[in-house]
């Protein structure tokens, strides 16, 4: 599977029964719990859909902090599946330039670059939505690949700020300390 990194959060379908995308059910959502404080400086997502028309799929993702990414909509036409896809706003091609069968990298049609600083802690959402009748499919897996700093927890005492000839100055009156 793609996205197997160390930096990577995947969910994974136990079968094609466990996130479908169906008439009956237009829109499946996957929830991708990241446990770990990253302040983001690079998203990858990289998705594996089996699918019988992908010109009928809508792809978003959304954050924790409820940034919207639109990765792929109404495009592959006819052509079919979304074989371990990557987007990432360093592609090469656009999705949108690209056909089905999509396998490789593509960029998305946000750039994932809209969630760079902002902390990966908490529920990311991937939706999928079959805006057309009388095709199937499923989603066997999707992951999200950060790059990231590491976000320090800090506890300051109090401070004095002292201001004068346009600079201020930051005087703590106790120790700081971090925890890593």
């Amino acid at each position: 599977h793609c996205g197997e990194g160390s930096n990577s959060h995947c969910q994974y379908a136990i079968d094609n029964t466990t996130y479908p995308i169906d008439d009956p059910i237009p829109t499946t959502c996957v929830t991708i719990n990241v446990p770990i404080e990253y302040q983001i400086t690079d998203l990858n997502v990289c998705f594996d859909i089996v699918h019988t028309f992908d010109g009928d799929l809508d792809i978003f993702l959304t954050s924790p902090m409820g940034t919207i990414i639109e990765l792929s909509t109404d495009n592959g036409g006819s052509g079919q599946n979304y074989t371990c896809t990557t987007f990432d706003d360093e592609a090469a091609n656009s999705v949108t330039t690209g056909s089905a069968p999509f396998s490789g990298s593509f960029q998305p049609e946000t750039l994932l670059s809209a969630v760079d600083g902002e902390n990966a802690l908490g529920a990311w959402v991937l939706c999928i939505t079959d805006d057309a009748g009388g095709d199937i499919g499923w989603l066997n897996y999707v992951c999200l690949e950060f790059t990231y700093d590491i976000i320090l927890p800090v506890a300051f005492g109090s401070f004095d700020a002292v201001a004068g000839d346009r600079e201020v100055t930051l005087n703590w009156n106790t120790p700081v300390s971090y925890t890593h």
